[in-house]
């Protein structure tokens, strides 16, 4: 399998890395008088309990998408290794934004994301408890025509 040399454009893992702990320490802390303030450390486990935080960010991340979709509607999945069997197949599918592009071709379970830039389509990567090492998905827009065709 030929890998691309494009970087990821989008990345979700839905838990913290440093960086975003930083952050989140920095903000928290920019708050509170001098004395109080929060270490890395304490930063990172209330990080990773603020749903209101990764809420927002999975809006953030499903924005992005979105914009990156360039007004398309309709869409072909060539996906390999999907699940714990493995599995090899397509499917055509409806999204007109980034929520509902990831609906349509993702388990339902938590799952981390890597998307890049493909042509004028997308190469995802999904992870989850079945497919730990990721499913590969090649995402092109297709026509309403094409759409309507193979449903």
């Amino acid at each position: 399998m030929k890998t691309s040399t494009k970087k990821p454009v989008l990345r979700w893992t839905g838990y913290a890395d440093d960086e975003m702990a930083a952050d989140y320490m920095e903000n928290y802390n920019s708050n509170l008088e001098e004395g109080d303030n929060i270490t890395l450390t304490e930063a990172e486990e209330m990080l990773s309990q603020d749903s209101d935080y990764w809420q927002m960010e999975w809006e953030y991340f499903c924005d992005w998408l979105t914009e990156l979709m360039k007004g398309c509607e309709y869409w072909r999945d060539d996906a390999t290794r999907m699940g714990w069997q493995s599995r090899t197949g397509y499917k055509v599918f409806n999204a007109e934004n980034g929520t509902e592009f990831l609906r349509a071709i993702s388990p339902d379970t938590d799952c981390s994301y890597t998307i890049t830039p493909h042509y004028n389509g997308f190469k995802v990567r999904i992870s989850h408890h079945d497919a730990p090492m990721g499913e590969y998905h090649t995402i092109r827009p297709i026509s309403a025509d094409k759409y309507e065709q193979e449903a």
